[in-house]
Parts: C-alpha cells; sequence; structure tokens
C-alpha cells in the first residue's frame, strides 16, 4: 500500500475571542475545507459530540444475501478532544499500521504512520494566530481575516487550490489548479434548506467547460445524509445516543455501526458480529 507524506494545513483565527481555529461548524457550514484537510486531530473535525474516549466504526455492505464487513476505523482522544492514535482496516482486520499524534503543551507537533516496512513523519508549524507554517517552504497558505482558509500555493507562487466564502463565511467556490498552476476546475456550492435537511448544490466546471450538478443532504447535526426517495426525503435509519452521536446508520444495502466510549465510563453502539462472536 502506498503511503504519501502528507503536511497538512490549519485553519487559522481572528482577534475574535470567540472563533476557534480548529472548530468546524458542521450545522451550518459542513463543506468548508477543514483545517486538516481529510484528516482530523479533534473530536470536532470527526463530528463526535461529548467526552468521547474512543470511537469504532465498522460498514457492512450487502453481496448476494449476506453483510460482510467492508471497512472498519479505530480512533482514541485524550480528554481534551484530541487525536491519540487512529488505525484502519478491511473485513475483519485492522492494517498493520497505525497513526500516532503527538503534542507539545497540547500543541500538536507531528504524527507518525508506522507500518510493518516504513515509517512516515508529518510535521506540523504554527504561527501565533494559529494557522500552520510549512516547515518544507515547499507550500505557502493564506487566511482571511475570518480564519478561513483561501489559498493554497508552492514556491513558484502557483496556486494548488482557492477557497472563496460567503458573508456567512460557508464555502461557496472552490478553485482547482495542476502542478503547472493552470485552471483544472470549479466547483461553485448553493445551499438550500428543506425543513431541517440542508441541502448543498455542487455545480462541477471542468476545463473543457462540461459541468456536472451534484447534490448532498445533511441533517441539522451536519451528518451526511445518503439516502433519498421519489420525494426527496431521507430514507437513512439513524440512530444516536444520549449525547447526541450516530451509533446506526442504515441506508440501502448498506449498514454503518459504531462503538463510542466516553471518558465518563460508559459506552454507546454494538457492532452485530462482535456481540454474535460473545454468544
Amino acid at each position: 500500500m502506498r503511503v504519501i507524506l502528507i503536511i497538512s494545513f490549519i485553519v487559522g483565527f481572528t482577534s475574535c475571542s470567540s472563533f476557534n481555529p480548529n472548530h468546524i461548524d458542521w450545522a451550518n457550514a459542513p463543506l468548508n475545507p477543514t483545517p486538516f484537510g481529510p484528516w482530523g486531530v479533534t473530536a470536532n473535525h470527526y463530528n463526535l459530540k461529548g467526552d468521547v474516549k474512543q470511537a469504532y466504526r465498522v460498514s457492512y455492505v450487502k453481496r448476494d444475501s449476506a453483510y460482510i464487513r467492508s471497512a472498519l476505523y479505530l480512533i482514541t482522544f485524550n480528554k481534551k478532544r484530541k487525536v491519540l492514535t487512529e488505525k484502519k482496516g478491511l473485513f475483519t482486520d485492522f492494517f498493520d499500521a497505525e497513526t500516532t499524534y503527538y503534542y507539545d503543551d497540547n500543541k500538536l507537533t507531528h504524527r507518525v504512520k508506522t507500518t510493518p516496512v516504513k515509517t512516515f513523519k508529518s510535521e506540523y508549524c504554527f504561527n501565533k494566530r494559529g494557522e500552520l507554517i510549512s516547515p518544507s517552504l515547499k507550500n505557502s497558505f493564506v487566511y482571511d481575516k475570518h480564519g478561513n482558509f483561501m489559498k493554497k500555493s508552492n514556491t513558484n507562487g502557483r496556486y494548488g487550490v482557492e477557497y472563496f466564502y460567503d458573508k456567512q463565511n460557508r464555502l461557496i467556490k472552490s478553485k482547482y489548479y495542476n502542478r503547472e498552476g493552470n485552471l483544472k476546475s470549479i466547483d461553485e456550492y448553493c445551499y438550500s434548506m428543506k425543513g431541517d435537511k440542508m441541502i448543498v448544490t455542487i455545480a462541477n466546471t471542468k476545463e473543457n467547460f462540461e459541468t456536472e450538478t451534484l447534490r448532498k443532504r445533511f441533517d441539522k447535526y451536519g451528518y451526511k445524509i445518503a439516502g433519498i426517495d421519489s420525494l426527496n426525503n431521507s430514507t437513512n435509519k439513524i440512530v444516536r445516543d444520549k449525547k447526541g452521536n450516530v451509533i446506526k446508520d442504515i441506508c440501502g444495502d448498506r449498514k454503518k455501526y459504531f462503538v463510542i466510549e466516553y471518558w465518563d465510563g460508559t459506552t454507546s453502539g454494538y457492532d452485530p458480529r462482535l456481540d454474535l462472536q460473545k454468544q
């Protein structure tokens, strides 16, 4: 399995005391670029609520007449809701690889991914505003006055991506560039509400000017809803625990189960296969 070293980015903050540079507004802006791209370093980045200590997720997909495990995910947190470790797997086993996050005075310094054959390290360095400075100097990052991530460019000043926001700090446009600095594609986002559900319409325009449109739907907690019927109503069967976290999501031939442990000693959710093995 090929692993690529990634230097992640973090959204900065303004002088406003209520602004949190690591916080994602799931209810109002679920598609905003997350502080660490596809990775998260706090429970908020995974849309987890409460004093979560460990979160285990298992996905099942239906094959013929039976459901089989398709993906596993396990992540642990410290008492300040910062990620400590994460592991991924397929079917019944986790991969022989684990990512560990290291902190100094509660500030993330680096993460290390260990595999049976090699170790990969990603470093994090922040300025006084809480915004990432690339230690390798291969990229530069620009933020607006609200701390929203706006641009990522290389040492030649060529943009890799540009983000644009409305007055509500919601992502409304993304521009993607190739290594030569030429525009590859543009995504434009339009937000609307249907009851307590948010619908985000995304128009993707490629360099040949072909445009595709898709819609993503989120509940009032910012959780993505995959199943929609002919009347545009959600078909997901979602169950949450007392702290507001999803512990079961059934949509057609796909099922997701979560087992969440909290620092207060409680546990919610279950994995049907694990429960069956205990009998």
